[in-house]
């Protein structure tokens, strides 16, 4: 899928690591730790990796030894990745649990799976991060810290199908050894693989007969959370869908490789799936790593609607997969979905509005600081949304304008209503009032929200030079009857 410059197929598998060196075994030529990613030979994989003996039995533990405690911090994280397996854990089983938890460590560069070898059990990443690699020796996915991997193998009798490299000096990992996960499972696991190979978003990297239901399935179920399919029907969603990966437009982009820069023209929205990217200001400043997470990131969007030149490059910071979606793929929504091509109408007409009202010399100036990635990531920050739902924090997003304003200048005019709120990007104002005799100074993430019972004189004014968000209330409003899910921090607003 996607064969393009700096790009690789969407193809990866989940990493069931074996062959440890354990906790209490001395570790040999310890090296001071870095983030570096292990470089690689022509064949792919990482240069002077350490050797690991098939045959040698890498446990300290000897008949009549105590089983090994371990942390409770360190439990409860196992605990947490507990919540995900696909099977139910009593609590009767957690002591089971503590006496056949290992605590492994691996040292950079260190070769802890090998395609091919039958899985030992499950693995929770607690310090460190390990490497899965293709056979070609690329780097597919990142397992980062409270990630776990080997379930597939323990849960479905399937062998490993990727090599895993340790990526960092000292990795430590909790290893549940496949024979007490066998216990726990009793019976069998409820969730099909394909299933449980969605929901982790993995691709089979063997390239089989089930990787197009996988890439359907894992983009489908990533589409009921954006914000533009919202409401959307099952059908119009996967009649979408269809379009996207009949168009070959599910793309693998290796760590480091460009997905879009600033300057560029296109009608592309992207939907990340899995992985991590890098936000870059026009002037290739870094702004920000924003995460797949559990539901996907719906990204790039404004040219999709509008078309308009790109104002931030993005790049893969991770290794990541990413549908694409151009308007040539909503044709048949247009055509077969009167609902659902009102409800895009709609969407398209709040961008245009959006581009229309914008300050174009403040966006210029500020090289993409302000662009929709960005204007999303500080409403989330913010003290007033930090638990509402990604679609509320949207179209929030898409009915705000930026403004600056200088010290000592106004936000309100004297005598303007007040129907507007407004959310501190930069700089700080204050909040006066001669009958209350208060003062309040609002900051970066503030929100001012006007209630009915605030006092009549009232003077809102920069304390230094300062951008804000402005948005109607009844936006405001809207977005919370659309999205009424999670909850509005009420105490954190002034």
């Amino acid at each position: 899928m996607g064969n393009k410059q700096n790009k690789g197929t969407a193809n990866y598998a989940h990493a069931e690591p074996e062959n440890a060196v354990r906790e209490d075994e001395p570790v040999p030529g310890l090296e001071e730790d870095n983030n570096e990613i292990p470089n690689k030979t022509a064949g792919g994989l990482p240069q002077n990796s350490s050797k690991i003996e098939p045959n040698r039995r890498y446990s300290a533990r000897t008949k009549g030894q105590k089983t090994p405690v371990i942390p409770r911090d360190k439990f409860e994280k196992f605990l947490r990745c507990l919540k995900e397996f696909p099977f139910d854990v009593n609590e009767d089983d957690f002591k089971d649990i503590a006496e056949n938890l290992e605590v492994v460590k691996f040292n950079k560069n260190d070769i802890i799976l090998t395609k091919g070898e039958d899985g030992k059990g499950v693995y929770l990443v607690v310090d460190g991060f390990c490497i899965v690699y293709t056979v070609s020796g690329d780097a597919l996915r990142y397992v980062d810290d409270e990630d776990f991997f080997g379930e597939v193998s323990s849960f479905y009798n399937r062998p490993c199908s990727a090599t895993v490299v340790c990526g960092k000096d000292r990795t430590e990992l909790l290893l549940l050894p496949k024979a007490a996960i066998q216990r726990f499972i009793r019976d069998s696991v409820d969730l099909p693989v394909l299933k449980w190979f969605v929901k982790r978003r993995y691709l089979d990297i063997e390239g089989t007969s089930i990787q197009k239901d996988i890439v359907r399935e894992m983009v489908t179920e990533a589409c009921r959370n954006v914000p533009l399919f919202h409401e959307w029907s099952a059908d119009a969603i996967n009649c979408v869908v269809r379009s996207v990966i009949d168009d070959q437009s599910i793309v693998f982009y290796f760590a480091g490789s460009d997905i879009f820069t600033s300057g560029e023209v296109d009608t592309n929205g992207f939907l990340l799936l899995q992985g991590d990217i890098e936000v870059l200001s026009g002037y290739q400043q870094s702004l920000e790593i924003l995460s797949a997470g559990a539901n996907g990131l719906w990204f790039g969007d404004e040219q999709l609607f509008c078309g308009t030149e790109r104002e931030i490059s993005v790049k893969a910071h991770s290794p990541c997969i990413i549908a694409i979606f151009n308007r040539s793929h909503f044709q048949k929504i247009e055509e077969s979905f009167p609902t659902e091509n009102a409800k895009l109408m709609n969407l398209s007409l709040r961008w245009k509005r959006l581009i229309e009202n914008r300050d174009k010399k403040l966006h210029e100036k500020y090289a993409g600081q302000l662009g929709i990635e960005m204007t999303r990531l500080v409403l989330r920050k913010s003290r007033l949304f930090p638990l509402v739902s990604q679609g509320m924090i949207y179209y929030l997003a898409i009915s705000l304008t930026h403004r600056q304003i200088q010290k000592d200048e106004l936000v309100f005019a004297e005598n303007e209503k007040h129907d507007k709120m407004f959310l501190v990007f930069t700089g700080a104002v204050t909040v006066e009032s001669h009958t209350t005799v208060s003062t309040k100074r609002l900051e970066v993430s503030d929100i001012y929200y006007p209630t009915e019972d605030e006092p009549k004189d009232i003077i809102i004014r920069a304390s230094e030079e300062s951008i804000i968000g402005m948005f109607a209330v009844k936006s405001f409003k809207e977005a919370h009857d659309l999205y009424p899910e999670g909850i509005i921090v009420w105490g954190n607003v002034a």
